[in-house]
């Protein structure tokens, strides 16, 4: 266990999710593009489509939900100015020596970790959000692969406001992007882009799935569900922190009896 993100006092597993990205336009088109598939391109109607991608609005914590789910939480601090000089060399250096730990406990051992244990808790949420899809009108579709950028982010770093994450691709601010977790039962959150920072000349990580940005994402929980999932996840892997051991109070009154002058037999 360590303090390795965000200078944290509370001590954290270093656990790493791998995610899939896709972006919110690459996702509508994936919908019309099975439409079309289906009813052919001169019988195809999409203006269901338009009208429940356009109903679609952010919904951002408000005070009280604030305090609910991010009542101990630390915060994400601000880095809408970061460049890549501004990544400290110790940061870099860790975050590779987490990436190796995380590669070596997932080949050498098949132990339940806290993703899954995370995933057996959103059984429940899984099974309300299909019952819920069953009954809608509207089915929404996944991108094809090639669409999918592939990811990953540490479990301390993901919270109910934003999630940090390391991408091989470059996004733009204010870009609509869905992040999937790629746990046994996988949830996707939709978000938007608040910054990207190009890691490529600081990356300590040697691997064929280098990422090559940071990213700073803003939740915005676009469709029904998302953000009940994200808390109960959160919920799930939260680690147990134990008291911190109390401090032996010195004998303070016999050291205010002492003085200098008691061994003259004053």
């Amino acid at each position: 266990m360590t303090t390795l993100i965000n200078k944290s006092n509370h001590p954290v597993f270093i656990k790493k999710i791998n995610i899939r990205i896709w972006t919110l336009r690459d996702e509508i088109e994936a919908v019309i593009q099975k439409r079309v598939a289906e009813h052919g391109i001169e019988n195809v109607e999409i203006e269901d489509i338009q009208k429940y991608y356009s109903s679609l609005v952010p919904r951002p914590l408000t005070a009280d939900e604030a305090v609910i789910d991010m009542g101990g939480q630390p915060g994400i601090e601000d880095t809408a100015d970061l460049s890549e000089e501004d990544i400290p060399d110790d940061a870099m250096n860790e975050m590779a020596a987490a990436m190796a730990e995380a590669e070596q406990e997932e080949a050498g051992n098949e132990d339940i970790s806290a993703e899954d244990a995370a995933a057996a808790m959103l059984d429940d949420q899984q099974e309300e959000s299909t019952d819920k899809a069953q009954t809608s009108t509207f089915e929404r579709v996944r991108p094809d692969e090639s669409k999918m950028i592939s990811g990953f982010a540490f479990l301390s770093e993901v919270h109910m406001d934003q999630i940090l994450l390391f991408a091989k691709k470059n996004y733009t601010k204010g870009q609509s992007i869905i992040i999937e977790f790629m746990i046994p039962n996988r949830f996707s959150i939709a978000t938007e882009v608040l910054n990207c920072v190009s890691i490529e000349r600081k990356s300590k990580i040697i691997s064929e799935s280098s990422p090559t940005h940071r990213l700073q994402c803003a939740t915005t929980f676009l469709f029904e569900g998302e953000r009940e999932t994200l808390r109960q996840f959160l919920k799930s892997i939260e680690p147990d922190i134990p008291p911190q051991p109390k401090k032996l109070k010195k004998a303070e009154e016999e050291d205010d009896d002492e003085d200098e002058f008691d061994d003259l037999g004053f």
